[in-house]
């Protein structure tokens, strides 16, 4: 009887001592184990998503210019070929008292998944001419000189478009030869079109 009591009695600290041992080692595990599974982190690319995903925009843009200031007005036409994130695009105007011609780099700044084709656009070039319309006679010609000049503004675009040109769009810049300021405003030819047809269907 004794025997068989400290027989059992051995196997219940057995069974103790190798549960405790269990679950002290399950808990270590489960420690170890949680270490692995961290929470995923996540960054947005550097680069623009159209880099990866394509872009739904347009590529080619043709504007009517119009160019507004106290000391000329004038009228133009701006190309732009912007493929992905990165264009450029030239504009020439003539004004009442000059000639412009600029050149210049397009950033876009939507995403593939906008509805809107935002795009911002620099310029550099030269206006050459002369601002004293008085002056404008060819005895005066000594008197037309070049200046440089800049442009900054902002496009937007609306597709679909018709195959990779844009037919809708428009711009507002701001153009100086530092001396004086200009408004620079832009209209996708279709628009310059349409209006001109309905101008002279109504006169």
């Amino acid at each position: 009887m004794k025997k068989s009591l400290t027989i059992s009695a051995l196997i219940l600290l057995t069974m103790t001592v190798w549960g405790q041992n269990d679950s002290t080692f399950s808990h270590g595990v489960a420690q170890d184990d949680t270490s692995y599974f961290e929470e995923p982190q996540y960054r947005a690319p550097n680069r623009n998503p159209i880099y990866y995903f394509g872009s739904p925009f347009a590529s080619h843009f043709a504007e009517l210019n119009i160019m507004l200031g106290r000391e000329d007005l004038g009228v133009g036409l701006t190309y732009t070929y912007l493929p992905e994130v990165w264009g450029g695009h030239i504009t020439g105007m003539i004004g009442l008292g000059a000639r412009w011609l600029m050149v210049g780099t397009d950033y876009r700044l939507s995403k593939p998944w906008n509805k809107r084709d935002w795009q911002l656009y620099g310029s550099l070039g030269y206006r050459h001419g002369t601002l004293d319309r008085t002056l404008l006679s060819a005895a005066s010609a000594e008197n037309i000189g070049y200046s440089p000049a800049m442009e900054l503004g902002i496009r937007v675009g609306k597709i679909p478009s018709w195959g990779s040109f844009c037919m809708t769009s428009a711009s507002l810049g701001v153009l100086t030869d530092f001396q004086n300021v200009y408004v620079t405003l832009g209209f996708s030819t279709s628009m310059a079109l349409l209006a001109s047809t309905f101008f002279l269907l109504g006169l």
